[in-house]
């Protein structure tokens, strides 16, 4: 009788990793990368689908225009990216309060199916993220998968781990300039949004 291997989930969530990764590479010789800015007007917040913060309140991502906005996604029981996320997301806000600039923060669900307001608002108690800055979204699966399409952060579900790369998007107060930032370019993020106030 065959010996079946016993795989470990650390090992199910390395070969995941791999697989991404191999996904990724694939992807980039295929397609064009979004570039770091757009300058067109975004499309990002006349995008469909109406989402659910962690009171229950229905919002539009329309609904963040006008201010500074930072914005990523994540779900409640990720402990791998996300909370490097989330601590990259804590050192930008810090970086901005410096430099006596604003914005506000937005965490998106890419798991709706487990992330109900009542786990978001959990979230939000855990890691102390003040409602006057931070807004947590959970919503339908397809806009959820278009948002992740749209900030090109890409997810791979291997059944117990969803799998997915750290990007984080600074959209200006005007609505019309968008780049997209990985942790170690939070000097760039907060120049960037300092260019909001001379920016026509």
């Amino acid at each position: 009788m065959p010996v079946r291997a016993i795989r470990s989930p650390y090992y199910r969530l390395a070969a995941a990793y791999v697989a991404a990764l191999g996904l990724l590479l694939t992807m980039g010789a295929c397609s064009n990368v979004l570039p770091h800015a757009w300058t067109a007007p975004l499309a990002l917040y006349d995008a469909e689908g109406v989402w659910t913060d962690d009171q229950g309140r229905r919002i539009r991502l329309g609904d963040l225009r006008g201010r500074n906005v930072v914005l990523s996604m994540f779900y409640r029981t990720c402990d791998i990216s996300c909370p490097l996320t989330l601590a990259r997301m804590k050192d930008l806000q810090q970086a901005l309060a410096e430099r006596h600039q604003d914005a506000r923060f937005v965490l998106v669900s890419l798991d709706p199916r487990h992330d109900t307001p009542e786990n978001l608002a959990a979230y939000r108690q855990e890691h102390g993220l003040d409602a006057e800055h931070w807004t947590l979204l959970t919503g339908a699966i397809e806009p959820t998968l278009a948002l992740s399409q749209a900030l090109d952060i890409h997810r791979l579900d291997d059944f117990s781990h969803l799998v997915h790369f750290v990007k984080i998007a600074v959209i200006r107060s005007d609505g019309e300039r968008m780049k997209l930032v990985e942790g170690r370019d939070l000097g760039k993020a907060t120049d960037f949004l300092a260019g909001s106030q001379t920016s026509p």
